[in-house]
C-alpha cells in the first residue's frame, strides 16, 4: 500500500461517512416509493462494494460487518416510520436525488462484475505453503483484476500479493498513520521460504524507510527470489528489513526455512510483505519485476483477494 497519511484520513472518512448518509437518509422520514427504493439501492450497492474494495484493515476488518449492523437497524427504522404511498418525491431535488441514486446503483454493477471477476482464480494457479510465521495477516492488493489488486497492469506483478498482520479486530497498526515502522504489527515477522527450492537473486543492503517515504528506484528494497524446482517458478518475497536476510545466493530451502524479515525498503510506504510469482527460473531483475509471466499462487490452499483474512499455523 502506498498512502499519503492525509490520504489515509481522505479515504476513511469517505468509506465510513458516505454508507452513514445513505442509512440516514433511510432512517431520517418517510419516503415515497421511488425514493425508498432508490435510497436502499444505493446503500446496497455502495455497501457491498466497499465490503470488498475498502482497505478495511485501515480500521479494522470487523467494522465492515458493523457497517451491516446499521444498515439493518436503518431498515428496522424504515419499517417503523413506513413509506408514502406516492411514487414520485414532490420536489424537483428529491427527483433528481432518487434518479441519482438510481443511476449510481447502475454504474456500480461493472464494478461489482469485476470484484466478482477478481476471485476467479486462474486454471494454472500453482500452489505454495505460508511465507510468513504463524499469525493472523490481511491482504491489501491481491486478486485476479485491478479493481482488488493495483499490481495487475504490470505482467510479472498481475497476481501479486501485498500482505500485512493484524490484531484480534483485524487492523494493521497501532492507529491509522502511524510514524513509526514498530507500530505496524507485521514488521519484523518472520519470512519464510514457501516452497522448496533455491535461492537465484536477493538484496540485503537497502536502507529501511519511516513510514510515508519510498524508494521508486530500487521497488523491491531487499528481496530474496526462490525458484521451486517441483513447479518450475520463482517466487519473490520484497520489502524485506535491511540485515535481517538470512539466506545466501545459490541456498538450497525447503518449505518453512527461514528467509528473512518484514522491514519497510523499497517502493512501499509501510511495512508489508510483497509476494508475486513468475515463471521459469528467472534471475534477470527486468524480467523478474516487470516483463515476466505472472503466476497465481494458492498459498495454504487459498487464493487470495483483497480484504480477506490469512490464519497461518
Amino acid at each position: 500500500m502506498s498512502y499519503p497519511s492525509e490520504l489515509l484520513v481522505a479515504v476513511v472518512l469517505a468509506g465510513l461517512l458516505l454508507p452513514l448518509v445513505f442509512f440516514a437518509l433511510l432512517a431520517w422520514r418517510p419516503m415515497t416509493r421511488l425514493g425508498f427504493a432508490s435510497a436502499l439501492l444505493s446503500a446496497l450497492s455502495y455497501q457491498t462494494l466497499s465490503h470488498y474494495l475498502f482497505p478495511w484493515s485501515l480500521v479494522g476488518l470487523h467494522t465492515r460487518w458493523a457497517m451491516w449492523a446499521l444498515l439493518f437497524f436503518a431498515l428496522v427504522r424504515v419499517r417503523h416510520l413506513g413509506v408514502q404511498p406516492r411514487w414520485f418525491p414532490p420536489s424537483w431535488w428529491g427527483r433528481a436525488a432518487m434518479a441519482l441514486g438510481f443511476l449510481g446503483s447502475l454504474s456500480s454493477l461493472g464494478d461489482a462484475v469485476d470484484v466478482v471477476r477478481s476471485r476467479n482464480a486462474p486454471s494454472d494457479t500453482v500452489r505454495v505453503r505460508s511465507p510468513l510465521e504463524a499469525g493472523t495477516y490481511t491482504v491489501q492488493h491481491g486478486g485476479a483484476t485491478e479493481s482488488t489488486n493495483h499490481h495487475h497492469h504490470v505482467a510479472a506483478q498481475r497476481f501479486a500479493l501485498d500482505v500485512s498482520r493484524v490484531n484480534a479486530w483485524g487492523a494493521r497498526a497501532g492507529g491509522l498513520a502511524p510514524k513509526s515502522v514498530g507500530q505496524y504489527y507485521i514488521f519484523g515477522t518472520q519470512v519464510v521460504a514457501p516452497c522448496a527450492g533455491q535461492v537465484v537473486a536477493l538484496a540485503s543492503d537497502q536502507p529501511d524507510f519511516a513510514p510515508g517515504r519510498f524508494d521508486a528506484d530500487v521497488p523491491l528494497g531487499n528481496f530474496i527470489a526462490l525458484h521451486c524446482a517441483d513447479s518450475d517458478i520463482t517466487v519473490v518475497l520484497a520489502h524485506l528489513g535491511r540485515g535481517t536476510v538470512q539466506s545466501h545466493l545459490g541456498a538450497q530451502v525447503t518449505p518453512g526455512d527461514p528467509l528473512g524479515r518484514v522491514g519497510n525498503s523499497g517502493n512501499t510506504s509501510e511495512p508489508h510483505l510483497h509476494v508475486h510469482a513468475v515463471r521459469g527460473r528467472v534471475t534477470e531483475p527486468e524480467q523478474l519485476l516487470f516483463t515476466g509471466d505472472g503466476v497465481a499462487l494458492r498459498v495454504e490452499g487459498a487464493f487470495p483477494v483483497r480484504n480477506d483474512r490469512l490464519v497461518f499455523r
